[in-house]
């Protein structure tokens, strides 16, 4: 968990959402009525599923990781191939249930998600009337490549005509580390330390194209970052921010799909798959920058991204999906800044082709080739990256 509170805030919120769907229930348990009150609880829906994967980067120093991204990147060849292979393996296990309080329909999710490193709490959540609340998926980056971030939230859903759909939620702001690379008794004794406790929003317009052909979205986010002075104990504010357009365009009913979004914002790295994945290796989100009065400040840190990507189903059975995009981070206009970060990541490009086979419903298997290259602010550029991927997987 990022923030120590985190259970805390989704058992209060939880405690709330219950509260107030039971309330009418538990008001007139013991009065009379001329209509039965009646509480009724669906079977509970367990849903999951597994992957293992193997991946090898050729030639190339990349963490262990078979997931691919131009941000892990490493900016020289080798020819040592020690850890050559790498092996990923993922679970994930899922309890889904509605409860009925009269006309009131209250759904509960909870979902694990374990990987060789840790087990971890996924998802708990309630959705009732409209409203959410819990640790769920937020609004931003919903579409397409980049994926919505899970998060404690309240948040509410409403359509309109059938086909435009809101959302919008107030969420915990998601951790950013000033001091990546540095060890823990070191970022303690800092002088400047981020904030935790601000809250973030989100939100989100989808339009649904006629005859299913597929939807466009807008999103949204807003994140407040807070940085705290141990030495004058003050507290500097700034404002990320994030936009991203997506869509998702079914060219063929059931063989041909289309998916395209572009984002951009500052201070959104943890809310980007390819940038969010360098966290524990340098600044993502925002970084500290010493004035020429010698006062540190944080600056945060803009991005801008774009990426598409095609599926065609070939048979019911066999697909193939290949897609690309590239993704930078500006500094600034300041050119100072960029000689005291030189190695900073500056932008990424990726291309990638993958074929997946399902002999059976649930269960795949495939091959992916990545492509990709690197280029810091200082203007150097990695090696170009070849990296190939096995998996299996398996859902229920």
């Amino acid at each position: 968990m990022e923030n120590k509170n985190k259970y805390l805030w989704i058992l209060t919120l939880i405690s709330l959402v219950l509260g107030s769907t039971f309330t009418s229930y538990g008001k007139n348990q013991n009065e009379e009525s001329k209509e039965q009150q009646e509480l009724r609880m669906d079977p509970i829906k367990i849903t999951g599923g597994a992957e293992v994967a193997a991946a090898h980067s050729i030639l190339l120093d990349y963490p262990a990781k078979t997931d691919f991204t131009p941000s892990l990147i490493h900016m020289k060849s080798s020819n040592d191939l020690v850890n050559a292979v790498s092996f990923d393996t993922g679970v994930k296990l899922g309890f889904e249930t509605k409860f009925y309080v009269n006309e009131q329909i209250t759904k509960a999710a909870l979902q694990f998600a374990a990987d060789a490193e840790a087990v971890k709490l996924s998802k708990l959540y309630f959705e009732t009337g409209g409203w959410s609340i819990g640790l769920k998926e937020n609004n931003f980056c919903n579409i397409a490549v980049f994926k919505p971030v899970k998060v404690v939230l309240l948040g509410w859903t409403k359509e309109f005509n059938s086909n435009i759909t809101l959302g919008i939620s107030a969420e915990q702001s998601k951790k950013f580390a000033l001091y990546p690379t540095k060890k823990e008794d070191v970022i303690k004794k800092s002088e400047l330390q981020p904030r935790e406790d601000l809250p973030a929003a989100s939100a989100r317009v989808e339009y649904k194209l006629a005859d299913k052909f597929g939807c466009i979205e807008v999103s949204g986010l807003a994140r407040p970052l807070g940085t705290y002075n141990k030495n004058t104990s003050d507290t500097e504010y700034k404002l990320g921010y994030g936009v991203n357009l997506g869509t998702k365009l079914n060219l063929v009913h059931k063989v041909d799909k289309l998916t395209f979004n572009a984002v951009f914002g500052e201070a959104i790295g943890n809310y980007v798959r390819d940038l969010k994945e360098m966290a524990e290796m340098e600044e993502n989100t925002a970084y500290v920058k010493i004035t020429p009065a010698g006062k540190k400040e944080t600056v945060p840190l803009r991005s801008v991204g774009a990426h598409l990507c095609y599926e065609h189903r070939w048979t019911p059975a066999f697909r193939s999906i290949i897609g690309g995009g590239i993704t930078t981070i500006l500094n600034g206009e300041d050119k100072e800044d960029d000689k005291k970060r030189p190695n900073a990541y500056f932008m990424g490009w990726y291309g990638t082709a993958k074929l997946m086979y399902y002999p059976i419903k649930g269960a795949g298997l495939g091959v992916e080739y990545g492509i990709g290259m690197r280029t810091n602010s200082n203007e150097t550029t990695s090696p170009l990256a070849n990296h190939i991927k096995a998996l299996v997987e398996f859902k229920f």
